[in-house]
C-alpha cells in the first residue's frame, strides 16, 4: 500500500478533533455567557426590588 492511501484518513481524524474542539470551545463560550446573563439578571433584579422598597 502506498502513502495516499492513509493520509485523507488522517487527515480526516485531525479535522474531526479539530471540529471536537472547536465545538467545546463554542460550549464553554455559550456557557459563560449564559452563566454572566443569568447573574447579570439576577443583580440588576435584586437591585431594582432594593431600590423599590427602600424608599
Amino acid at each position: 500500500m502506498s502513502k495516499k492511501f492513509f493520509q485523507p484518513e488522517t487527515r480526516d481524524a485531525i479535522n474531526r478533533r479539530l471540529y471536537k474542539g472547536l465545538i467545546i470551545v463554542q460550549t464553554a463560550i455559550y456557557r459563560v455567557f449564559f452563566l454572566n446573563t443569568a447573574i447579570y439578571r439576577v443583580f440588576f433584579l435584586n437591585t431594582a426590588i432594593y431600590r423599590v422598597f427602600k424608599n
